[in-house]
């Protein structure tokens, strides 16, 4: 009686395991599916810049995302400061388009959940044009000023960047934060993101230097782009260094003199290789 009660337990564990190893393999034959699909994907899509610029106020990080002649741009502007440079430098050329989605009250607050919508609707619109087989260049300007926004989810305050108390609820922030910036980077195009610099602070709270202002999402960059304004023989030079690149590792350190103005004169040479979009 015994070796019968067993047998019948032995046998129900081989079942078991034919039954698991079974699932295992059609888990393996799904996948396998899965990663074919995924591959056929990556091998028929372009290298894309996926480029962040950062620096101090008024050093030409605009300037360098708009300088793509041959692109139709489309800028996302957080920052409300392109506008400057369209005008003076690309004569209001209607193969830049520019929007600022920001949706403010009669007491000049901000909106936030009308913002985002705007934010989201016109990377939709983006979208269809590339669908239509347009030649984008999609920029974000102004990651600082939309990370600020977002810190309106967790505190109310309409002091954007200023908490009224605080609140162990950042996650609050960061998901409609990454969750727009993550629409953008899933544009089957070029793209280009601009941000401020920020003091960076040492382990005993000194400046060590300055560091972009856009949270984490330099980690989802492939290339990196610092920009600078210097002084060479009295006239004022504007600088821009490869900070990283996981496109065209060379180039990295790489400097341009992108401006200079003096005695009356303005010279512009931008990036070439970014311009072409080779780094």
């Amino acid at each position: 009686m015994m070796v019968g009660i067993k047998m019948g337990l032995t046998d129900k564990k081989n079942t078991t395991a034919v039954a698991g190893e079974m699932v295992n393999n059609a888990r393996v034959i799904a996948f396998a599916d899965k990663l074919k699909t995924q591959t056929g994907i990556r091998l028929k899509r372009n290298n894309r810049l996926i480029c962040g610029i950062w620096g101090e106020p008024k050093t030409v990080k605009s300037g360098l995302a708009l300088d793509f002649p041959n692109k139709q741009i489309y800028v996302l502007d957080w920052d409300d400061g392109c506008e400057p440079t369209w005008r003076q430098n690309h004569e209001c050329s209607d193969r830049i388009t520019l929007w600022n989605p920001e949706i403010r009250n009669q007491n000049g607050e901000l909106d936030i959940q009308k913002s985002e919508a705007n934010s989201e609707d016109f990377v939709l619109f983006v979208k269809s044009k590339i669908e239509q087989g347009e030649d984008v260049l999609f920029v974000f300007d102004g990651i600082d000023k939309w990370l600020d926004c977002c810190t309106l989810h967790v505190t109310g305050s309409s002091k954007i960047g200023k908490p009224q108390k605080m609140k162990f609820e950042w996650g609050k922030r960061n998901a409609p934060f990454y969750s727009l910036l993550m629409m953008c980077k899933n544009l089957n195009c070029d793209q280009i993101y601009i941000t401020h610099s920020k003091a960076d602070y040492g382990g005993t709270g000194e400046v060590i230097g300055t560091k972009p202002n856009w949270h984490n999402w330099g980690d989802y960059l492939h290339q990196i782009i610092n920009t600078k304004r210097t002084q060479k023989k009295g006239n004022v030079v504007y600088k821009a260094t490869v900070m990283s690149s996981k496109t065209n590792t060379v180039l990295v350190g790489k400097t341009w003199e992108t401006l200079e103005v003096g005695n009356g004169n303005v010279t512009w040479s931008g990036a070439e290789e970014l311009r072409e979009g080779l780094i």
